[in-house]
C-alpha cells in the first residue's frame, strides 16, 4: 500500500517559548514544502511551543498567545495540508486546560485536530502534569484518504492496555502519521526504527514519524526522521542532528547509524550549539587541565561555537606537572582557541596563610585539595564576570556519580557538556576525534593516568575500566544481585554503592548536563538527598531481628 499524497516532512529546531520566531520557522517549512511538490507537509510535537514548554503551560497567557500563533500558521496554508504540534484550550479536568495536539491546518484554516492520547509520565517526561488526554482514535480524513495522526508515545505503546496503532488501523486508517519530539539517546534511531517497523508489519501500514530537532536545556532532540512502507521497510529518512524540510521519495535504504562516537560528539555538539544560541550566548571560558575531560569539552565547545568564541585558562598550582600545562597549550594552539596561564600558586599561598591558626597542627588534607579546585573556579568565574564568557563545566559521569569531583570547584559552570560519559567513553570520543581530525588532542592527554594535582604524586584512585560500568549499572537501577553476577565483588559493590550515595547532594546542585544516556542524572532521575534505605543485597549473610 503504496502513500497516496505527496507528502513532506519538516524537523525543525524550535525555541521554547518564541511562539513568534517557531511561527515564522514553520511557515518558511510549510512554503518550502509546498514549492517541492507537497500536498501535506508535517511538522513535529508542539512545533509551535517547543518542546518541552514546562511551567509556562501553567500560564493563560501563553496558552492564549499559542492559540493565535496557531491560527496565523492556518493562514498561510493555500492548497497544501499542514499536520502541526501545537497545544490548545480544552474544558478543565483534575486542574488542567490543555491538550497536547495535531493541528491539520488547510486553506486559512484548522480544520481538523487530535490530541494526544498516551501521555509520558517518567524520566524526563512530566506530561500529565499538564495535558488534559485525548480519548477517541479515530483516522483523519484528508481528501478522501484516512491517517491516522498520532503523537510520540502513542506509538510507544508497549507499556499500556491501549494500542493505538491497532485502534487506529481497526477503524480505517490506511497509514500512520506521528508527530514526536523524542529525546536523544545513544543508538535512540535504532531503536524507533525497530518499533516503527513493527507496528507497519503488524497493521500492514505505511508510517510516517516526523521528530524534532535541536537542544533545549539539558534535551537534545536528534531528528533522524523516517518512513516505512507496510512491510516495514525502510524507504526515506531524514538527516539525524540538523533541520532538514524533504518530499518523501519512495526509495529502498538502510538506516544511516554512525558508530557511537560521531553519534554522541554530533549531539553534545548540537545541544551545546542551542544552549547558547538559543539563551543569546556567544563566548565560553573553561579550566583546560591537560587532562581527558577537559580536553574533550574544549574540542566540543570549538565545534558548537567556533574557535574564536572559546577561551581556555590553564590554572596550575605549585602540583601541576609541566605536561599538563603544556598539553593544556598545544591542545589550544591545535584548535586556534586563545589560550592563557594564570598560575594560582599566590592565591594558595595567601588562603593557607589567612588560615594557618584554624589549621594549626593538622595535617594537609582533603581540605587543600579543594582549597585549590575552588581557587580556580573562583579565578574561572571572575574571568567570566569581567568578560562576558560562560562558564563550562567539564567533569565526566564516573566523577559525578563516584563523588569524585568538588562541589563549588570543578563542579561549577553554567552547563555540564561531557557529564553523561564515563571517563572511559570520553577517551573513546576523544581516540574518534582525533581519528578523524588528526591528532588535535595531545597523545599525552590520551595516554597518561587521570589526576586532579591536587597534590604529590597524585593519580585517580579508581580503576575507570572497572568501576565506571558497576556505577553505572546502579545509575541504570541494575539490582545489586544482578551485578554481583556480572563479575564484581561484594566489597567493590558495597564500596562503590556507599560513594554513590553519598555523592547525591553533590549531583543535586549540579549544572544542568547535556543527555545522552537512556538514565542520566538531571530532570529525570529523583533521588532524596537525606536517605537512609540499604540494600538488603549488601549485607546478605545477615538479618533483621527483634
Amino acid at each position: 500500500m503504496a502513500l497516496e499524497h505527496k507528502i513532506a516532512i519538516a524537523q525543525i529546531n524550535p525555541t521554547v517559548g518564541d511562539l513568534v520566531g517557531n511561527g515564522v520557522k514553520i511557515i518558511q517549512a510549510i512554503h518550502e514544502a509546498k514549492a517541492q511538490g507537497a500536498e501535506i507537509v508535517v511538522l513535529p510535537e508542539q512545533a509551535v511551543t517547543g518542546y518541552p514548554a514546562h511551567d509556562l503551560l501553567l500560564h493563560n497567557d501563553f496558552i492564549q498567545d499559542t492559540v493565535h500563533v496557531n491560527e496565523q500558521i492556518a493562514l498561510n496554508t493555500p492548497d497544501i495540508y499542514a499536520i502541526v504540534g501545537s497545544i490548545e484550550p480544552t474544558k478543565m479536568r483534575n486542574g488542567k486546560n490543555i491538550k497536547n495536539v495535531a493541528l491539520v491546518m488547510h486553506n486559512g484554516k484548522i480544520v481538523d485536530r487530535r490530541a494526544k492520547i498516551l501521555l509520558p509520565t517518567y524520566d524526563v517526561f512530566h506530561e500529565l502534569r499538564y495535558f488534559v488526554p485525548g480519548e477517541a482514535a479515530t483516522p483523519v480524513d484528508i481528501e478522501g484518504v484516512k491517517y491516522g495522526i498520532q503523537i510520540c508515545e502513542d506509538m510507544w505503546d508497549d507499556e499500556y492496555e491501549r494500542k493505538i496503532t491497532k485502534e487506529l488501523v481497526d477503524k480505517g486508517a490506511e497509514a500512520i502519521i506521528n508527530i514526536s519530539a523524542s529525546p536523544y539517546y545513544i543508538h535512540k534511531k535504532q531503536v524507533r526504527y525497530s518499533l516503527m517497523e513493527r507496528h507497519a508489519r503488524q497493521q500492514h501500514v505505511p508510517f510516517v514519524y516526523c521528530n524534532m530537532v535541536g537542544g533545549q536545556d539539558e534535551l537534545i532532540f536528534d531528528g533522524g526522521s523516517m518512513v516505512v512502507d507496510e512491510e516495514g521497510r525502510l524507504i526515506a529518512q531524514l538527516p539525524s542532528f540538523e533541520e532538514s524540510v524533504q518530499l518523501i521519495k519512495p526509495a529502498y535504504q538502510s538506516l544511516d547509524l554512525p558508530v557511537a562516537e560521531e553519534e554522541v560528539f554530533q549531539a553534545l555538539t548540537l545541544g551545546l550549539r542551542d544552549y547558547y544560541g538559543k539563551s543569546g550566548l556567544r563566548k565560553a571560558v573553561l579550566g583546560l587541565s591537560g587532562g581527558i575531560d577537559s580536553a574533550l569539552t574544549c574540542v566540543i565547545a570549538a565545534e558548537a561555537l567556533g574557535k574564536e568564541n572559546v577561551k581556555g585558562l590553564a590554572l596550575p598550582s605549585e602540583y601541576s606537572s609541566e605536561g599538563s600545562i603544556t598539553d593544556a597549550q598545544k591542545l589550544a594552539e591545535n584548535l586556534g582557541i586563545d589560550f592563557e596561564i594564570v598560575p594560582i600558586k599566590g592565591m594558595y599561598d595567601a588562603a593557607i596563610d589567612t588560615l594557618q591558626d584554624s589549621f594549626e597542627n593538622k595535617p594537609f588534607d582533603v581540605t587543600e585539595e579543594n582549597l585549590q579546585a575552588r581557587l580556580r573556579m573562583m579565578v574561572l568565574m571572575a574571568y567570566s564576570n569581567k568578560h562576558g564568557y560562560t562558564l563550562l563545566a567539564t567533569g565526566d559521569k564516573s566523577e559525578a556519580m563516584l563523588g569524585y569531583t568538588t562541589i563549588y570547584g570543578d563542579m561549577s559552570g553554567s552547563i555540564a557538556v561531557i557529564q553523561d560519559l564515563t571517563k572511559t567513553e570520553a577517551y573513546a570520543v576523544a581516540n574518534w576525534y582525533n581519528g578523524v581530525r588528526g591528532e588535535v588532542i595531545p597523545e599525552a592527554t590520551l595516554t597518561k593516568p587521570p589526576s586532579p594535582e591536587l597534590k604529590p604524586g597524585q593519580v585517580a584512585p579508581f580503576n575507570y575500566e572497572r568501576i565506571s560500568p558497576m556505577a553505572e549499572h546502579l545509575v541504570n537501577h541494575v539490582p545489586l544481585a544482578s551485578i554481583r553476577e556480572r563479575g564484581f565483588g561484594n566489597d567493590e559493590i558495597t564500596e562503590t554503592y556507599r560513594k554513590f550515595r553519598a555523592a547525591e547532594f553533590k549531583r543535586w546542585q549540579n549544572p544542568i548536563t547535556l543527555k545522552c544516556k537512556q538514565t542520566s542524572f538531571g530532570k529525570g532521575r529523583i533521588y532524596p538527598i537525606v536517605n537512609g534505605y540499604v540494600p538488603s543485597a549488601l549485607f546478605v549473610e545477615e538479618k533483621v531481628t527483634v
